[in-house]
């Protein structure tokens, strides 16, 4: 005979990052950038050498300036 729980009485997953959620995002920032495909975007766009870029990208942001904010806890939480 199944066994039927109804949803009221089971756990809500919880949705909000842990208290020090900083470390495991430079982590995934870390793997990210060892990705042989995340090369290009590890770094700023040089600007010298394309100069149209900011005209393109309104908010330019690359993994290396991420993993440096994080570092620098510059994030004052998680949905920045």
């Amino acid at each position: 005979k199944a066994t039927h729980v109804k949803a009221s009485h089971m756990a809500e997953p919880s949705h909000s990052p842990p208290e020090n959620w900083t470390p495991a995002c430079v982590r995934v920032m870390n793997e990210l950038m060892a990705v042989r495909e995340a090369v290009p975007f590890n770094t700023p766009v040089d600007v010298q050498r394309y100069p149209t870029y900011p005209d393109i990208v309104d908010m330019p942001i690359d993994f290396g300036t991420i993993r440096h904010k994080l570092c620098d806890k510059s994030y004052e939480d998680i949905e920045q």
